[in-house]
């Protein structure tokens, strides 16, 4: 039995299978429209920040330039994933035998976009009051969830040592100093 058997015979047990393969590239392409606005919008910033003659190198426009960079190379990245699922070469990203039933998938989407804004939301909220380097584990921690990742201790590690980088490349490499909030304290 092939893979491909594998795949119908999985699909013919499930009714309404869909899959991946099948869904419509629409996403794929407003994802990449709304990461190369993003980055425009960034860019524009860029451009018009006034810059202290005192900057010394690489100076404030450095990670913006990065994250500017990985944006529109991101937006572009979407743009190809979506013209390939449209010309129908896409590989479902779970794998051949990702397969739902259309009423799973989209509660699933929902369910990911809503923890995605919340966790925005709390990390906007709890910035001033907890510090970069809480607010920031849990925006990194609560992402990772969203966008899939189930192992949520290992998660939780990897968003406090990335938050804690973050915060001393800022301050110490940067002299930027992100808010400290509680840990001011200690």
């Amino acid at each position: 039995m092939t893979l491909q058997d594998t795949v119908t015979t999985s699909a013919a047990l499930v009714p309404h299978a869909v899959d991946d393969q099948q869904s419509s590239p629409r996403g794929s392409f407003a994802l990449a429209g709304l990461v190369t606005a993003t980055s425009t919008y960034l860019l524009v910033g860029a451009l018009t920040m006034e810059i202290p003659k005192t900057a010394s190198p690489p100076g404030p426009l450095f990670f913006p330039t990065i994250v500017i960079g990985l944006g529109y190379a991101l937006g572009l990245a979407l743009l190809v994933q979506g013209m390939r699922a449209r010309r129908g070469g896409a590989v479902a990203p779970g794998g051949a035998d990702a397969v739902t039933t259309q009423d799973e998938a989209p509660v699933r989407r929902w369910r990911s976009l809503l923890l995605a804004v919340g966790t925005l939301v709390a990390f906007v909220l709890l910035l001033d009051p907890v510090g970069w380097v809480i607010a920031g584990t849990l925006l990194f921690w609560g992402l990772a969830t969203a966008l899939g990742n189930r192992r949520p201790v290992f998660d939780l590690a990897v968003a406090l040592i990335m938050s804690s980088i973050i915060q001393l490349v800022f301050s110490a490499g940067l002299g930027l100093y992100l808010p400290v909030g509680v840990m001011g304290a200690f």
